[in-house]
């Protein structure tokens, strides 16, 4: 609770006792109306949670998930919805080909393109590497480009293993189309990555956004904070 706090003060915030919403899906619901967006975009998307709930708050969603596996069984489960379309790409800062590696946990979701660092297997359970192989790695702003996106809105979740920040720089000039990041910020790096929660909140601040939601998603056997998740909210004023 006190790296929560402080990341609140850093913004202006103080945390105190919840009044009236108090889940992820009761401050969505509230904030959304206020600052609609035009198109979800879900980076790393597993098994498909968050975009399900969501998705019918937006005129098109976005949803990206380079787990072969994965992905093939969201595209056969949410092929009756016409406005989600599906890539198998993964996201970063440039355009490149990266070696993906799907560990054995249920589901997959510790696999990622980043290497795990030497404390992941002593945190965490079925961390091994099952299968590698290449992906293709876009922008977000090629992406919008090529699609002719620059007059739109976007709320964009992003849970991609240590790559997060990546996938932000990769937003360039279209950052300030952005209303809603939804982000997990590392506390201990699970993964070989050289930015930490602090790093992710000073871009917050630089590209003036507000958190509006701070949970805390994973700790130690010693009760120290692992990961936090986070929703941050572009400034309009």
């Amino acid at each position: 609770m006190k790296i929560l706090k402080k990341i609140a003060n850093t913004f202006g915030y103080n945390l105190t006792r919840k009044h009236k919403s108090e889940t992820l899906k009761e401050i969505f619901y509230e904030r959304i109306k206020k600052n609609d967006c035009d198109f979800l975009i879900d980076v790393g998307a597993n098994v498909g949670n968050f975009f399900h709930e969501y998705h019918r708050f937006f005129k098109k969603t976005f949803v990206f998930e380079p787990n072969k596996n994965l992905f093939n069984t969201l595209k056969n489960k949410f092929e009756k919805f016409k406005d989600i379309e599906f890539y198998s790409d993964g996201v970063g800062h440039k355009g490149e080909q990266k070696t993906f590696y799907i560990t054995g946990d249920r589901d997959g979701s510790l696999s990622s393109i980043k290497n795990q660092s030497k404390i992941m297997s002593s945190i965490l359970r079925h961390t091994n590497i099952i299968e590698e192989y290449n992906i293709n790695i876009i922008k977000l702003s090629n992406f919008i480009k090529n699609n002719n996106f620059h007059k739109n809105s976007f709320f964009l979740k992003i849970d991609t293993q240590g790559n997060d920040l990546e996938v932000l720089l990769g937003l360039e000039e279209f950052i300030n189309n952005v209303r809603f990041i939804k982000v997990e910020l590392p506390v201990i790096n699970l993964y070989e990555t050289s930015y930490n929660y602090n790093d992710i909140n000073e871009f917050m601040k630089i590209n003036k956004f507000k958190p509006v939601y701070l949970e805390h998603i994973s700790r130690t056997k010693d009760a120290e904070l692992v990961e936090y998740d986070a929703l941050f909210e572009k400034i309009t004023d």
